[in-house]
């Protein structure tokens, strides 16, 4: 049984559960994105009709956008720590 809280707005009623020790995508793999876009569009957070249906299309481009998000934090590793050939040494000696 797991815990959790429930959040009520005037369309619908969504169930937000905690899983304590777990972060991140041990929760079902799901990215920034896809919780951000899945609460507006669901009414969670308050915004008219044009704006949870314009959300409700963005949800079609979570994936992209989550690869382009880590890409974003790869490059800037890489630019700033020099990460890629640092991790490749650590791995393949």
């Amino acid at each position: 049984m797991e815990e959790g809280i429930t959040t009520r707005s005037a369309s619908n009623q969504t169930s937000l559960a905690f899983h304590p020790g777990k972060v991140g995508s041990e929760v079902g793999g799901k990215s920034f994105f896809a919780v951000t876009v899945h609460l507006l569009r669901s009414g969670v957070v308050p915004m008219s009709a044009g704006g949870r249906r314009i959300a409700d299309r963005l949800m079609a481009w979570v994936p992209l956008m989550t690869i382009l998000g880590y890409g974003i934090v790869v490059l800037m590793a890489q630019l700033r720590l020099d990460a890629i050939p640092n991790i490749l040494q650590t791995i393949f000696g």
